[in-house]
């Protein structure tokens, strides 16, 4: 047997943060299949992009550059973001925010949410 690879993923969540119960609901879940995986242990971690408060081209960059700095020691694997927003910031700053971190895309329906 081969030591355990460690992957680390980002979840990235709009600034409802963990206050929506769909938001836990989506990160408990994707960590509860990585916890199953036997071929490799994956440490998730989980952030809010709050973009309300970036409305000029100015804020936005320092938002990206915020974020590069503060994760680019961790050595990120995959970024998820959950939700449109969060999203659309990434795709438009991923060269400064994370270049080279492949993106999985995490929506859900709001109506969807009862059957959690």
């Amino acid at each position: 047997d081969q030591p355990a690879v460690i992957k680390k993923v980002l979840v990235l969540f709009p600034s409802e943060g963990w206050s929506a119960p769909s938001h836990r609901a989506v990160y408990n879940g994707m960590k509860a299949v990585f916890d199953k995986s036997p071929r490799q242990d994956v440490i998730m971690m989980g952030d809010i992009l709050d973009v309300s408060f970036a409305t000029k081209e100015t804020e936005q960059q320092r938002l990206a550059d915020f974020f590069r700095s503060k994760y680019e020691r961790e050595k990120i694997d995959v970024v998820i973001p959950v939700t449109r927003t969060p999203l659309e910031f990434i795709l438009r700053y991923q060269n400064i925010m994370f270049p080279g971190i492949p993106i999985v895309f995490c929506f859900f329906q709001q109506a969807q949410n009862h059957k959690w």
